[in-house]
């Protein structure tokens, strides 16, 4: 895995995992380590950075990964090209108190800029 510290603060870490993150383990495992070796309790990781299954909300996966991301207080950005999922933010954190507070953790976006 490769880490980088961005941000004028040095506050934000990019996170490139070796592989694919697959399952929850391998995601927090991932975190974790880029945490504890930079300091930094914001993570940026690429699309890339996760198994397609992550984007098939239906295997429940990104919920499961999402959820380790709240219980251990990390924000998260995930960047990439959504264009061809169907409204992924809105179809990810529909409803629940559950999900608002993973959706105050988490982001989709397109850039890493503002």
């Amino acid at each position: 895995m490769k880490t980088e510290i961005l941000g004028a603060e040095h506050n934000i870490t990019h996170v490139v995992p070796d592989e694919p993150i697959a399952d929850a383990g391998a995601a927090l495992d991932a975190a974790m380590s880029a945490k504890y070796e930079t300091g930094c309790e914001r993570l940026i990781f690429d699309k890339a950075a996760f198994a397609e299954s992550f984007f098939m909300l239906s295997s429940g996966l990104a919920g499961e990964i999402l959820q380790k991301f709240v219980n251990y207080r990390l924000k998260v950005a995930i960047v990439g090209d959504y264009s061809h999922y169907d409204s992924l933010d809105s179809q990810c954190y529909c409803g629940s108190g559950e999900s608002e507070e993973r959706k105050a953790h988490t982001e989709f976006r397109k850039s890493t800029s503002r």
